[in-house]
């Protein structure tokens, strides 16, 4: 007496094999992106001397 609804989970839908292709891709994708903002203000706080920094 188990209904379709009842045997379905939130994972469900990544099984299929397309949809857990892209949440995958995505995912690394969106880590690419952190890393980039990380890298970027990085290299802009590195660039500026103490004095500059301050005095803006």
């Amino acid at each position: 007496m188990h209904t379709a609804a009842m045997t379905t989970s939130a994972w469900s839908p990544l099984c299929k094999s397309l949809l857990c292709d892209r949440s995958i891709v995505s995912f690394v994708s969106n880590i690419g992106g952190w890393i980039e903002d990380t890298a970027g203000a990085w290299l802009i706080s590195s660039q500026l001397k103490v004095d500059q920094f301050w005095s803006s």
